[in-house]
């Protein structure tokens, strides 16, 4: 465990907190997160649709496309 976790969790509570009064100062806040290797796959074959006393069927096989990342970004009080 990071034993500097506690100084950084007040440090970047801090910003939320104050985001507020640094707006009415002309300061910006955001939030940056990213999420890595997300697998971009597509199914080989169609699903197989619900049919009465059935539960829609689906290929467990699938053709992969290599990995994505999804960056997100919240902003904190309007500008």
């Amino acid at each position: 465990m990071d034993e500097e976790f506690d100084e950084k969790v007040e440090d970047i509570t801090g910003l939320y907190i104050s985001a507020i009064e640094r707006y009415q100062n002309g300061e910006r806040t955001i939030s940056i997160d990213e999420m890595t290797g997300i697998q971009a796959t597509e199914r080989r074959e169609k699903d197989l649709p619900m049919r009465p006393g059935k539960v829609e069927r689906r290929e467990f096989e699938y053709i992969r496309h290599g990995t994505q990342t999804l960056i997100a970004n919240a902003r904190y009080c309007h500008w």
